[in-house]
Protein backbone atom coordinates (compact mmCIF):
# COMPACT_ATOMS: atom_id res chain seq x y z
CA UNK A 1 0.00 0.00 0.00
CA UNK A 2 1.41 3.36 -1.01
CA UNK A 3 1.64 6.31 1.33
CA UNK A 4 -1.09 8.15 -0.57
CA UNK A 5 -3.48 5.22 -0.19
CA UNK A 6 -2.67 4.98 3.51
CA UNK A 7 -3.29 8.71 4.05
CA UNK A 8 -6.52 8.47 2.05
CA UNK A 9 -7.68 5.56 4.19
CA UNK A 10 -6.83 7.42 7.41
CA UNK A 11 -8.57 10.57 6.17
CA UNK A 12 -11.71 8.63 5.25
CA UNK A 13 -11.70 6.95 8.67
CA UNK A 14 -11.36 10.35 10.38
CA UNK A 15 -14.20 11.78 8.30
CA UNK A 16 -16.48 8.85 9.10
CA UNK A 17 -15.63 9.13 12.80
CA UNK A 18 -16.49 12.84 12.81
CA UNK A 19 -19.78 12.18 11.03
CA UNK A 20 -20.87 9.59 13.57
CA UNK A 21 -22.57 11.07 16.61
CA UNK A 22 -21.09 9.41 19.68
CA UNK A 23 -22.44 9.90 23.17
CA UNK A 24 -19.04 9.73 24.88
CA UNK A 25 -17.27 12.89 23.72
CA UNK A 26 -14.06 12.13 25.64
CA UNK A 27 -13.69 8.86 23.78
CA UNK A 28 -14.43 10.60 20.47
CA UNK A 29 -11.78 13.26 21.12
CA UNK A 30 -9.24 10.57 22.01
CA UNK A 31 -9.96 8.70 18.78
CA UNK A 32 -9.75 11.92 16.75
CA UNK A 33 -6.39 12.80 18.31
CA UNK A 34 -5.03 9.30 17.66
CA UNK A 35 -6.10 9.41 14.02
CA UNK A 36 -4.68 12.90 13.53
CA UNK A 37 -1.31 11.87 14.99
CA UNK A 38 -1.21 8.73 12.86
CA UNK A 39 -2.16 10.73 9.76
CA UNK A 40 0.45 13.40 10.49
CA UNK A 41 3.15 10.74 10.75
CA UNK A 42 2.08 9.29 7.41
CA UNK A 43 2.08 12.73 5.77
CA UNK A 44 5.81 13.06 6.49
CA UNK A 45 6.49 10.39 3.87
CA UNK A 46 4.17 12.01 1.29
CA UNK A 47 6.56 12.75 -1.62
CA UNK A 48 6.14 13.08 -5.40
CA UNK A 49 6.17 11.79 -8.14
CA UNK A 50 2.61 10.51 -8.07
CA UNK A 51 0.74 8.23 -10.43
CA UNK A 52 -2.65 9.19 -11.87
CA UNK A 53 -4.41 7.06 -9.28
CA UNK A 54 -2.47 8.74 -6.47
CA UNK A 55 -3.33 12.18 -7.89
CA UNK A 56 -7.02 11.25 -7.87
CA UNK A 57 -6.71 10.03 -4.28
CA UNK A 58 -4.92 13.28 -3.41
CA UNK A 59 -7.85 15.30 -4.74
CA UNK A 60 -10.23 13.20 -2.65
CA UNK A 61 -8.01 13.78 0.40
CA UNK A 62 -8.24 17.55 -0.18
CA UNK A 63 -12.03 17.43 -0.45
CA UNK A 64 -12.18 15.31 2.72
CA UNK A 65 -9.88 17.82 4.44
CA UNK A 66 -12.27 20.70 3.81
CA UNK A 67 -15.17 18.69 5.22
CA UNK A 68 -13.08 17.51 8.19
CA UNK A 69 -12.10 21.09 9.05
CA UNK A 70 -15.77 22.11 9.16
CA UNK A 71 -16.67 19.11 11.34
CA UNK A 72 -13.74 19.73 13.68
CA UNK A 73 -14.72 23.37 14.08
CA UNK A 74 -18.27 22.21 14.92
CA UNK A 75 -16.93 19.88 17.61
CA UNK A 76 -14.73 22.65 18.97
CA UNK A 77 -17.71 25.03 18.99
CA UNK A 78 -19.77 22.53 20.97
CA UNK A 79 -16.97 22.20 23.51
CA UNK A 80 -16.66 25.99 23.82
CA UNK A 81 -20.42 26.36 24.33
CA UNK A 82 -20.34 23.68 27.02
CA UNK A 83 -17.46 25.43 28.80
CA UNK A 84 -19.26 28.78 28.72
CA UNK A 85 -22.46 27.15 29.95
CA UNK A 86 -20.60 25.39 32.76
CA UNK A 87 -18.94 28.64 33.87
CA UNK A 88 -22.30 30.43 33.85
CA UNK A 89 -23.90 27.67 35.92
CA UNK A 90 -21.02 27.78 38.39
CA UNK A 91 -21.32 31.54 38.72
CA UNK A 92 -25.10 31.31 39.20
CA UNK A 93 -24.76 28.65 41.88
CA UNK A 94 -22.22 30.76 43.77
CA UNK A 95 -24.56 33.77 43.62
CA UNK A 96 -27.48 31.59 44.75
CA UNK A 97 -25.56 30.20 47.73
CA UNK A 98 -24.48 33.63 48.98
CA UNK A 99 -26.45 36.47 47.35
CA UNK A 100 -24.99 39.15 49.65
CA UNK A 101 -21.38 38.40 48.81
CA UNK A 102 -21.41 40.25 45.48
CA UNK A 103 -20.91 43.98 45.19
CA UNK A 104 -23.55 46.10 43.45
CA UNK A 105 -22.98 46.55 39.73
CA UNK A 106 -24.48 50.03 39.29
CA UNK A 107 -22.20 52.10 41.47
CA UNK A 108 -21.66 53.08 45.05
CA UNK A 109 -24.23 54.02 47.65
CA UNK A 110 -23.10 56.55 50.25
CA UNK A 111 -25.37 57.21 53.22
CA UNK A 112 -24.32 60.49 54.76
CA UNK A 113 -26.15 62.36 57.52
CA UNK A 114 -25.70 66.08 57.78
Amino acid sequence: MSVVQKVHQQTAKLYNLLQSKQENRDKLIGQINALLVERQQSLQFFKPPFTEEEKRLGEEILSYDKKINVLLSNVMGEIKRDIVSLKAKKHQSIRYENPYNTSPQDGMFLDKKN
